[in-house]
Formats: C-alpha cells, structure tokens, sequence
C-alpha cells in the first residue's frame, strides 16, 4: 500500500535585512559585513571612475556622495552607474564582476596571509614549548647524573678510608 502524501513545501527565509548581493555559490558573500564592504569598495570604485570625472553631474550631488559612510551612498552609487554609465548591461555586469572577483580575491589572499601567520607563530610557540621541555629533561638528566658522580666519589671516599683504617690496623 502506497500512501499519497502531497510534497512538502521548502520554506523560505524571510530576512528582513538582506545583504546587497548573495550568490548561493560563493560563501563569503553571505555575510552582510563582507557583502556590505564588498559593496561600498565597489561604490568608491565607481565614484572615483566615473561620476567624479562625469561632466553632467552637479557638484552638490558630488559633495552629497563624498561620505561613504552615508546610508545613502550605497544605492546612490548603484543608482547612477545603472542609469548614467554610457555602457551596455553586458560592459557594467562585466566590470562589476571584475571588481567583485578582484576583491574577493584580496579578501581570501588576506584571510590567506592572516592564517599562515599565525600558524607560523603557533609553530614557533610550539617548537620552543619543545625546547624547553627538552631542556628541562637535560636539566634533570644532567642533574641526576652530577648526583651519581657525587655518591660514587662519596663511596670512594669512604672505601678508601676503610682502605686507610685496615692497613693501619
């Protein structure tokens, strides 16, 4: 017997806040910090490349843009590049894609160097951990060692006292 059960349906999640771009295929741009830096690195790009050196934008929106960090920069930026570039969607997709790829690169090549910098100094903290354990066990080896010495020359000391005492007797 085959029971019917119709297909469940995938939720979806509902993010009241969601981040400037999101590829399902790259990770890092996941989180809204990384995309957000993505984004504003982006915005300053076509700030410096296009809009300061555009003729036919007024200077007030030129100062209005100066801030990065105005809440408004963001879909500013996306604003103007989108309806004021003279290129074709194909050239602004592509130049967006370069930029992106170049910072993601930068972003992995950091995250990169920041690990291999600290694996480096835990090999080092590691390797010393190992000397000086190593030269705690010759301490003590060497210590053991100067303490046999000394019992065996106390022993010979007083066999040769015993020696001393039988030929005198």
């Amino acid at each position: 017997v085959v029971a019917n059960c119709p297909p469940q349906k995938k939720k979806k999640s509902n993010d009241p806040d969601p981040p400037p771009f999101e590829f399902g295929s790259t990770r890092i741009l996941k989180e809204k910090k990384q995309a957000n830096d993505f984004a504003m690195t982006i915005g300053l790009n076509i700030f410096e490349k296009y809009m300061i050196t555009s003729k036919n934008v007024l200077l007030g929106r030129i100062k209005e843009n100066l801030v990065p960090s105005h809440l408004s920069f963001i879909p500013n930026m996306e604003d103007f590049f989108r309806f004021r570039v003279d290129k074709t969607p194909m050239e602004k997709f592509n130049n967006l894609a370069s930029q992106l790829c170049q910072e993601i690169k930068k972003k992995l090549d950091d995250n990169c160097r920041k690990y291999r910098t600290a694996q480096k100094k835990y090999f080092k903290f590691e390797k010393n951990l190992l000397k000086r354990a190593g030269q705690q066990e010759q301490e003590n080896h060497a210590q053991e060692e100067f303490k046999e010495i000394l019992k065996t020359k106390a022993q010979l000391k007083e066999d040769m006292q015993r020696q001393w005492k039988l030929a005198r007797l």
